[in-house]
């Protein structure tokens, strides 16, 4: 019970500094995304790093890092993504079915 509590805390703190390293947010809007990016920047970084560094799944400093970056990497695709979607939408409605 406890380990998934730590796990979900965790997730929002990496996920929170993701957001300050990449948008530049201290106080973000929506802690939600953040808690998934951190949770997935968390497993993707610091499971890589630390089976690299022969530590197995033990938590290690290196680790924490590694996480740090890869929610880093995670948000940053994410925002991207989003703001290449808004720069494609037109203003007045929908006008990609060929309709003037």
């Amino acid at each position: 019970m406890w380990a998934i509590l730590v796990f979900i805390v965790f997730g929002m703190v990496i996920g929170w500094l993701a957001s300050v390293f990449v948008r530049g947010e201290k106080h973000p809007r929506d802690w939600g995304p953040l808690l998934i990016v951190g949770v997935a920047g968390s497993l993707l970084g610091g499971t890589i790093v630390n089976l690299l560094m022969g530590n197995g799944l033990r938590p290690a400093v290196g680790g924490f890092i590694a996480s740090v970056g890869g929610a880093c990497l995670l948000l940053f695709l994410i925002t991207r993504l989003q703001d290449r979607a808004k720069k494609r939408r037109r203003p007045g409605g929908d006008r990609t079915r060929g309709r003037p």
